[in-house]
């Protein structure tokens, strides 16, 4: 079994964080009325994906599956951030042989069935 380090799974969790608050800073955009024209002008690429953003314009445009997306997207990020968090720390916990420690804690049965 590899050994994981500290230092790693911090950046790691700092990342999950970061990805979490990006999510929430999106609702500004998500909720302003120049969404569907700022998202029909923008295509973005990262390496070889690319996101063409007007294809969601058409959800934003319509205010009842705005707020659909939203009732959607904001349980998402928490998952996303409450799932993530409880990888990262349960792969450093059983590489560096603290998993038994990790299962004693009392979020350890909530975080595991999220």
């Amino acid at each position: 079994m590899k050994n994981i380090d500290k230092e790693f799974t911090l950046k790691l969790l700092k990342a999950i964080g970061s990805t979490f608050t990006a999510g929430y800073a999106s609702l500004v955009l998500l909720n302003s009325e120049e969404a569907p024209e700022i998202l029909k002008r923008n295509k973005q690429a990262i390496g070889n994906f690319e996101f063409d953003a007007s294809r969601f314009a058409d959800v934003l445009a319509d205010d009842d599956s705005r707020k659909e997306a939203l009732v959607w997207f904001l349980p998402s990020l928490n998952k996303l951030l409450v799932t993530e968090s409880y990888e990262a720390i349960a792969e450093y916990c059983s590489c560096n042989g603290m998993f038994e420690k990790m299962k004693s804690e009392p979020w350890f049965e909530f975080a595991r069935i999220v």
